[in-house]
């Protein structure tokens, strides 16, 4: 019989797979409980509790995969005096999304994680120090920590919100290169555009906040 872990994993899996593939709304938790293999259509329920739970077993699941490599790319970036450098921090935050594949080659977690992103605020991407949410991985926090101290002159609230919008953007051009299969500038490959995409995000991320207009 399979362990509990195990069951979840499969579960965890075909979720993410149905949920890139049809919509987060589009797959049940019926189809996704046959897709794992499991007769039983109560499975998400008995081990997520509910959809919700199972799309954040989801995210942390992954985020939890990617630790290792945000914290090679750390100790890299430390040894090479670029804990302060914007376009670096973004980096190691993008690029383990890029081992992120099924076995066709696919990012089936970068379409679910836009899905995601767009759906809810969790708390490993908009944390907040000092709010009640529960603590991201250690290596992504530090990696959080850095880019507000960079951007300090920003409010971390906005920081927050100008991440995860920069990380669609990023998880968009990956998912659209997939779906289109040639890049739109000319002679451009995937890599070069990932690049460029970067370079806006930290252009976008370092903009410094203009303040309101007074009231006519």
């Amino acid at each position: 019989m399979a362990r509990a872990s195990e069951i979840r994993q499969r579960l965890i899996v075909a979720a993410e797979r149905l949920f890139a593939e049809n919509g987060i709304d589009g797959a049940s938790l019926r189809q996704i409980a046959a897709a794992a293999g499991f007769a039983n259509n109560s499975a998400v329920q008995y081990h997520f509790g509910s959809k919700d739970g199972l799309l954040d077993a989801v995210f942390r699941y992954r985020m939890n995969q990617m630790e290792e490599g945000r914290g090679e790319l750390l100790a890299a970036a430390a040894s090479r005096g670029l804990l302060g450098d914007v376009k670096t921090l973004l980096q190691i935050i993008c690029l383990p999304h890029l081992g992120l594949v099924d076995e066709n080659g696919r990012h089936p977690y970068a379409r679910f994680l836009c899905q995601y992103l767009l759906r809810h605020r969790p708390p490993a991407i908009g944390w907040v120090p000092g709010t009640a949410v529960p603590d991201p991985p250690e290596n992504l926090r530090r990696v959080q920590e850095l880019l507000r101290e960079r951007l300090f002159y920003l409010p971390a609230p906005i920081v927050a919100r100008r991440l995860v919008t920069a990380t669609i953007m990023y998880l968009s051009v990956l998912i659209n290169h997939e779906a289109i299969g040639v890049d739109v500038a000319e002679g451009e490959g995937l890599d070069q555009a990932l690049d460029d995409t970067i370079d806006q995000m930290v252009a976008s991320l370092s903009l410094p906040r203009r303040e309101a207009f007074p009231a006519a």
